[in-house]
């Protein structure tokens, strides 16, 4: 997302620039630290939530212009 973040840009350098196993281990650690940082944290409604049972009733197309959950004129 263009932010700057001296840790992500060291591992990053590491990446680039180091041997195979200094490449994996900086890999890993970016993945971790960003999943800490959570540079991608997944946002909800607890007004979104529905259950079903999935032999009776199907979910053909989801009219959610975001495509974030089925909307309830959806089931069938």
């Amino acid at each position: 997302m263009h932010q700057p973040d001296a840790k992500v840009d060291a591992l990053w350098k590491q990446i680039m620039t180091g041997d195979q196993q200094q490449k994996v281990a900086a890999q890993q650690e970016i993945g971790k630290y960003v999943l800490d940082q959570a540079w991608f944290a997944p946002l909800i409604t607890t007004e979104s939530f529905y259950a079903y049972d999935s032999k009776k009733v199907t979910v053909p197309k989801v009219t959610d212009t975001g495509h974030l959950h089925p909307l309830l004129i959806d089931y069938k």
